[in-house]
C-alpha cells in the first residue's frame, strides 16, 4: 500500500460476515486498537493478515468500523463521494424523473454507510448518521452541489442514532435558505413537505410503489387508511377511484398536514385523531367494515431485544384489521423493523388470521421502492415488508 493507515485484525466470528461483504464491525470483534482516533480510516484484515476491507472508526459506537470499500487504496475524499452519489443517481434515473421526490442516496445501501439524502424538487434533505461522514460533511455538501445543483441543501441530522455514534443533532442549511414548506407531486398525487419539522426529511418516499398498487384496488372501495401520516396511501387510493376515505392519525399536527394535502388534491376524507389500535377496535364494535385497509405502523422494534413485545403488538394489529375487512377485500399491511425477518412477519399473519377465523391469501409480498437499494449481504437494507392479502 502507497499509504499508512492504523491495521484492526478481526477476531473470527466477525471475519466471516464481512467477508460475506456486510460492512459493520462491531467492537467485540476486534482486540481493543490503541492509539487511534476517533474517526479516522483504518484498514481491516482477518486473523490470517488477510485484507478485507478500509473503514471509519469510531470506538464510543457499537459498531466500531463501517468498511466504505474493498479497494486498499481507497480514500474516503471528495472524489470517492462524488463516485458513489454519481452511482446512485445513474440508478434511480431508471425508475425515476429528475423532478420526482426521491431518495437520492441510502446509506449502506448505496455503498456510503450513514448518509442519507432525499430530493423535493429543487431542495435536497440529508443526514449523516455515523462519525466517519460527520469528518467529510463539507465534501458530502461539495459532492450533492456538484451532482444535483439543488437551490438549498438542509441538513436534517436529528436520528436518535446519532447518539449513539456521540454526535449532536444537528438542523440547519448547509447551503441555500431551505423553505419551510415545499410542495411537490408523485405520480400525479400532489403533496406538501415541511423538510424541518416533518418526520425524517419530511415524508415517507419508501413505500412508493405500493401505494400505486393500493390504487390499484381502490375503484369503488371504502378505504382505511392506519398510521396515516400525510395521506399519500388515502389520496393515492382517491386517484384510484375509492367512494370512501377514512384516515386514522395519532398526531394533530401530521392531521393537519394530512388535511392540508386532502385539499391540495380536492378529496374528502374523514379523519380520526387517535390510535389506531383503539380506533380499530371502536370500529369492530360499531359494525364498520372496508373493502381495502392500509396499516404502515412506524418501527415497533427499535432495538433486538424488544422482538418479542413487537410481535405481539403487529399480531394484535393485524387482528383487528382482519375484522374490518370486507369478503374479498384487501389488506395492505407492513412492517419497516428491519429485526423483523420476513419470514417472522409472515408467521405473525399466520397467527393473526387463525385467531380471528379469517382466510386470507397473500397476492403479493414486497419491499421499499428501487430507490431504497437493498444489498443481499446487508440484511438490514431489507427494512420494509409489505403483505398485500385478499379476504375470501
Amino acid at each position: 500500500m502507497t499509504k499508512k493507515i492504523p491495521l484492526i485484525t478481526l477476531a473470527r466470528k466477525g471475519t466471516h460476515r464481512c467477508l460475506d461483504g456486510h460492512p459493520w464491525v462491531f467492537g467485540n470483534e476486534f482486540a481493543a486498537p490503541l492509539g487511534i482516533e476517533s474517526g479516522s480510516a483504518v484498514e481491516l484484515a482477518d486473523w490470517n493478515g488477510r485484507f478485507i476491507g478500509i473503514g471509519y472508526y469510531n470506538p464510543k459506537s457499537k459498531i466500531a468500523v463501517r468498511i466504505f470499500s474493498k479497494d486498499p487504496e481507497a480514500i474516503l475524499d471528495i472524489n470517492l463521494i462524488r463516485k458513489r452519489i454519481v452511482s446512485a443517481k445513474i440508478a434511480r434515473a431508471k425508475f425515476f424523473s429528475e423532478d420526482e421526490p426521491r431518495r437520492i442516496f441510502f446509506s449502506e445501501g448505496d455503498f456510503l454507510p450513514g448518509l442519507i439524502a432525499d430530493i423535493y424538487g429543487k431542495v435536497i434533505v440529508f443526514q449523516i448518521l455515523s462519525l466517519g461522514l460527520e469528518l467529510k460533511r463539507k465534501l458530502i455538501v461539495e459532492a450533492l452541489l456538484d451532482v444535483y445543483k439543488p437551490s438549498a441543501i438542509y441538513e436534517r441530522s436529528d436520528s436518535a442514532s446519532r447518539s449513539l455514534e456521540g454526535l449532536e443533532i444537528r438542523l440547519s442549511d448547509a447551503y441555500g435558505t431551505t423553505p419551510d414548506r415545499i410542495e411537490t407531486e408523485s405520480d400525479g398525487v400532489k403533496f406538501v413537505v415541511y423538510p424541518k419539522i416533518g418526520h425524517k426529511t419530511g415524508a415517507y418516499l419508501d413505500q412508493r410503489l405500493n401505494r400505486r398498487r393500493f390504487a390499484s384496488y381502490a375503484t369503488g372501495a371504502k378505504v382505511l387508511d392506519a398510521f396515516a401520516y400525510n395521506g399519500l396511501f388515502s389520496l393515492y387510493s382517491a386517484a384510484g377511484g375509492a367512494k370512501e376515505l377514512t384516515a386514522i392519525e395519532s398526531s394533530k399536527s401530521m392531521t393537519d398536514i394530512l388535511k392540508e394535502n386532502a385539499e391540495m388534491n380536492g378529496v374528502n376524507i374523514e379523519t380520526v385523531i387517535e390510535s389506531a389500535f383503539e380506533t380499530l377496535k371502536r370500529f369492530e364494535i360499531e359494525g364498520r367494515r372496508f373493502d381495502l385497509i392500509s396499516l404502515d405502523p412506524p418501527a415497533f422494534v427499535p432495538r433486538s431485544e424488544q422482538l418479542r413485545q413487537a410481535l405481539r403488538g403487529y399480531k394484535e394489529l393485524n387482528m383487528r384489521a382482519m375484522k374490518l375487512i370486507e369478503e374479498n377485500g384487501i389488506l395492505f399491511t407492513s412492517s419497516c423493523s428491519f429485526h423483523l425477518k420476513r419470514e417472522d412477519f409472515i408467521e405473525t399473519l399466520k397467527s393473526a388470521m387463525k385467531d380471528t377465523g379469517r382466510n386470507l391469501q397473500l397476492l403479493e409480498l414486497t419491499s421499499a421502492a428501487p430507490d431504497h437499494p437493498i444489498r443481499l449481504n446487508i440484511p438490514e437494507t431489507d427494512y420494509l415488508k409489505c403483505a398485500v392479502l385478499r379476504a375470501v
